[in-house]
């Protein structure tokens, strides 16, 4: 029988094994859930230091947990300003109009420019659920926690949030792009780079990176067909931000042409339709609901929607947190 009973907080200094752990599971390509158990624990240190004085360069990281076995199984992320230290790189796509009326030509190419639109923006990102825990709506359930806590702590969060999707992989671990145009430039396989990105940050792309436009007529068909199509284990997260109201924008993963969404953060579905009062109501099961704004921050989700959203707060938020209001979602 499945545990249904799901909490979804902020990670502490126990959790570095388990989110390690689940970082193996993802496979690569999840620059910001490296499997790099020391990065990791830095990233723990920076989520409680965000939590103590939350601000404009602040990350948040989320784990959520089986309530009754305290077995982990989903992870996502929340980033303030994406490019707070150096910048945050995407490929951006363009159109170059050229035309001549001496001969009568007027040709519209298309080409991939190096871009820091998203520096200034907030980012969600490292959505991922443990492969074995699946079809519970865990991953619903951690989008919308991230939804709540950016309601809860609206002041700190910028206009925007987007999100970068790994791109498309062959089922022999291709990845057209990334061989035919970026390794050169890398001199190193995809995973190193990729773990070199997740450690390093963003910035080390635009060290290496080709600086000059890179046209569409020049890629083999191999690779216009999968610009923007996201990589299998990220279509059920790139549903769940369209749900939210994310949409593609012209921005893409400098590696891997994954898509990037991007959304007005009071636009957000989630945020238009969440309820705020003292406490939870009792006769409402479905959906999930969190109390506490930001190191008390906690969600509680039951995938049977069996057990009242206020039964849930009262059984098992600690007896530490005062609970002077919450926020609930009656969809998910």
């Amino acid at each position: 029988m499945q545990n249904t009973l799901i909490k979804i907080r902020l990670v502490n200094n126990g959790d570095a094994e388990a989110l390690y752990d689940l970082a193996q599971k993802t496979g690569g390509g999840m620059t910001n859930l490296p499997a790099d158990l020391e990065n990791l624990k830095e990233r723990i240190a920076h989520t409680q230091n965000s939590a103590e004085n939350p601000g404009p360069q602040s990350a948040f990281l989320f784990i959520a947990e089986e309530i009754d076995t305290g077995a982990p199984v989903g992870v996502a992320g929340l980033f303030t300003c994406a490019g707070h230290e150096s910048g945050f790189f995407t490929y951006k796509l363009e159109t170059h109009i050229q035309a001549s009326k001496q001969i009568g030509k007027r040709l519209s190419n298309q080409f991939l420019a190096l871009s820091q639109d998203y520096s200034d923006e907030a980012e969600i990102g490292s959505i991922f659920v443990d492969p074995t825990k699946r079809g519970r709506n865990i991953g619903a359930a951690l989008v919308k926690a991230c939804m709540l806590f950016i309601a809860r702590n609206r002041a700190i969060f910028p206009k925007r949030i987007f999100a970068e999707m790994r791109g498309w992989e062959g089922p022999k671990g291709e990845k057209p792009f990334w061989d035919h145009f970026i390794q050169p430039f890398f001199d190193m396989d995809f995973n190193k780079a990729d773990h070199l990105n997740g450690v390093l940050g963003n910035y080390f792309l635009s060290l290496l990176l080709p600086r000059h436009p890179i046209y569409l007529a020049h890629f083999p068909e191999e690779v216009t067909k999968i610009i923007g199509v996201p990589h299998d284990d990220g279509r059920r997260a790139f549903a769940l931000l369209q749900q939210e109201g994310f949409e593609k924008d012209g921005h893409f993963d400098p590696f891997d042409l994954g898509p990037c969404l991007s959304i007005d953060i009071d636009a957000l579905h989630s945020l238009k339709t969440a309820q705020n009062n003292e406490g939870a109501p009792d006769h409402i099961s479905t959906g999930l609901v969190c109390t506490g704004d930001t190191k008390d921050f906690t969600c509680l989700y039951d995938a049977a929607q069996q057990t009242p959203l206020s039964t849930l707060l009262t059984d098992h938020v600690s007896k530490d947190v005062v609970i002077t209001s919450v926020s609930w979602l009656e969809d998910i």
